[in-house]
């Protein structure tokens, strides 16, 4: 049963202390998901403090207020103990509509940024590859290495890009996670390649 209610939490939900003291938290602020499911009495935090007297901290449920007002909320649950025992539990939630604002238009930017860069530089690798085949001319040894380090670098940049595409669609649908063996040396040597400009430079600047 609800024995207090901060101003903050009554303005948030939209109820009075009137309306909410002495009767039961689960009769009066309904829990959900992502997807707008009901989170079942034994699922929701509360009851996994109560059962495990540990606290529970949780950055991505909804708590639905007064008139079926839906709010994504950050909670952190913390059990009360008299004499060894929970008799109870503090509830602390923060509204994170913003956060999950800036989310949404942080995901949709990278989106977009990643779809407007995917195609000059699938058109750089192409036109590296067509230089390197010599279809436009024998290249000497310089050139033909030289343009193998840019191409190089524009399937690292493609990489990258598809990557954050990668990111975006994770973030809306979800992922599960594959392991895999990497080759830490070949990958060494790609960075390695990619910054010997940069490192000479610098060894000139300094020696």
């Amino acid at each position: 049963n609800i024995v207090v209610m901060n101003t903050a939490a009554k303005e948030m939900l939209g109820w009075t202390a009137e309306e909410v003291i002495g009767k039961n938290l689960f009769e009066i602020v309904a829990v959900e998901d992502g997807e707008g499911k009901t989170i079942l009495r034994n699922k929701q935090s509360v009851s996994t403090v109560f059962k495990s007297g540990m606290p529970v901290m949780i950055d991505s449920t909804y708590y639905v207020g007064k008139n079926d007002i839906r709010i994504p909320v950050a909670i952190h649950i913390a059990p009360v103990m008299l004499n060894g025992k929970i008799t109870g539990t503090v509830n602390v939630f923060r509204d994170i509509t913003k956060e999950k604002e800036l989310a949404r238009v942080k995901n949709e930017f990278i989106s977009f940024a990643s779809h407007q860069l995917k195609s000059p530089l699938t058109a750089i690798s192409w036109t590296l590859e067509l230089l390197l085949s010599g279809d436009k001319g024998v290249l000497t040894k310089e050139q033909h290495e030289a343009l193998e380090g840019l191409y190089g670098i524009s399937k690292n940049m493609s990489d990258i890009v598809s990557g954050f595409l990668d990111v975006s669609r994770m973030e809306s649908t979800g992922f599960l996670l594959e392991r895999g063996d990497v080759d830490i040396v070949q990958i060494s040597d790609s960075i390695l390649e990619e910054l010997a400009g940069q490192i000479t430079e610098k060894k000139d600047r300094y020696s």
